[in-house]
């Protein structure tokens, strides 16, 4: 009797290991693995590589950024898209607007080398880098009593654009 299994041409495509992917050690793999379940996702491989490659990056990416450097790996656009929002729904990823229409996507845990989600950024205006500021960077005065800060940025030019 033939099998009624039909696989169809993505779904044979194989997808990279993780470890192929991420530089990350057993024990940060585990704990995003957990992160995932608290946040009531199941735990998949693109869920973990898209999670994996905005843990270790230096600052906040788009959509773009992150499926370029996943291309190779065997995911396509629309897959990091939906893992974007779904982790970001989560509440495992923060989402941020410079400005420019473009959804920038960074861990919203804080641990970045920050004290909390909520931190300023730095946007190039020549280059459009975004990056994260030291929490120590940017001190607010004078806000409006029980006022929540919920996005700080500073524009400017970034060094590597100064020096052009």
């Amino acid at each position: 009797m033939a099998s009624k299994k039909h696989v169809s041409e993505s779904a044979a495509k194989p997808v990279a290991g993780l470890s192929e992917v991420a530089r990350l050690s057993a024990a940060e793999l585990l704990g995003l693995r957990n992160a995932l379940r608290e946040g009531g996702l199941r735990v998949t491989q693109p869920r973990m590589m898209v999670l994996a490659e905005l843990f270790q990056a230096a600052g906040p990416m788009s959509h773009a950024e992150v499926a370029t450097r996943l291309d190779d790996r065997g995911l396509d656009r629309v897959t990091v898209w939906r893992n974007l929002v779904a982790l970001t729904d989560a509440g495992l990823l923060a989402r941020t607007d410079i400005g420019d229409h473009t959804w920038r996507f960074e861990r919203a845990d804080g641990s970045a080398g920050h004290d909390s989600a909520a931190h300023a950024h730095f946007v190039c205006v020549a280059c459009k880098k975004v990056s994260c500021l030291p929490d120590d960077a940017v001190s607010l005065s004078g806000t409006a009593r029980g006022s929540v800060v919920l996005e700080v940025q500073v524009k400017g030019r970034c060094d590597a654009c100064v020096d052009e």
